[in-house]
């Protein structure tokens, strides 16, 4: 009896520690300022969904060490705002960048947003060929709006 409960504290502190929580964030912030991608990454997702704006400079900083270090997901959220949300073409060219780090790594959503950035020609020319090649990639691990977005120009 006493084993299993000692088993199963050690499970919970474990799962704890995988997950970023409001005890947990000083830990996880200084394994992100020691420079680990991935506590970089939870970190700026945990603020951020605590309403803390990507633009704020802490989320920034953390999501861009993380897409610098080449961490997927970070590369994904910075590359979709970036895409979506530049007002200058050296931004949205980074972002084209962070999204196809992203994509690389097989990040489907990443995937399929390049392949709207070759559609559309954001941030890198036109080529209906690329784009069609992004969304096919999407399409084929499963991703919904990739799929209709080649019915789509099927039509």
């Amino acid at each position: 009896e006493e084993a299993r409960a000692l088993l199963n504290a050690g499970q919970a502190e474990e799962k704890a520690e995988r997950e970023v929580t409001e005890e947990s964030l000083p830990r996880w912030c200084v394994r992100a300022e020691d420079g680990d991608p991935e506590a970089q990454y939870k970190v700026a997702v945990y603020l951020r969904n605590r309403g803390v704006s990507a633009i704020d400079r802490d989320v920034r900083r953390y999501l861009t060490s993380a897409a610098e270090q080449g961490h997927p997901e970070a590369c994904l959220i910075l590359g979709r705002e970036l895409v979506e949300f530049s007002r200058n073409d050296e931004d949205l060219k980074r972002g084209v960048e962070y999204l196809r780090n992203a994509a690389d790594c097989s990040v489907i959503p990443a995937m399929r947003l390049l392949g709207a950035c070759y559609a559309e020609g954001r941030g890198v020319p036109q080529d209906p060929a690329q784009a069609e090649r992004y969304y096919l990639k999407a399409a084929e691990r499963g991703d919904a709006k990739a799929k209709l977005d080649i019915a789509t120009r099927l039509l």
